[in-house]
């Protein structure tokens, strides 16, 4: 009986460890992407970028990926700031 206990606590345990690991991976993730997106909106549009970065912090990972794909075909600035209009 003692062992059936330790069993379900260590596989408790186990299953949390691993949420977390996955938890940690989501999030590591989401946030390169966000550096990423980042580093090429300076270097596209450098004089909208810090003002672009506030507002990339407030978008989920499938917006913030949307925007990293739309980056690509920006040709403006205003191109690159009206995206957040239609979001």
């Amino acid at each position: 009986m003692r062992l059936d206990r330790e069993q379900q606590v260590e596989a408790i345990v186990q299953t949390l460890a691993e949420a977390l690991r996955a938890e940690g991976r989501n999030q590591g993730r989401a946030e390169g992407e966000r550096l990423l997106t980042q580093r090429l909106l300076e270097r596209k549009f450098p004089r909208v970028a810090e003002q672009v970065a506030t507002r990339l912090e407030t978008l989920d990972e499938s917006s913030l990926l949307a925007f990293g794909e739309a980056l690509l075909f920006f040709e403006t600035e205003a191109d690159c700031l009206g995206w957040f209009e239609g979001e």
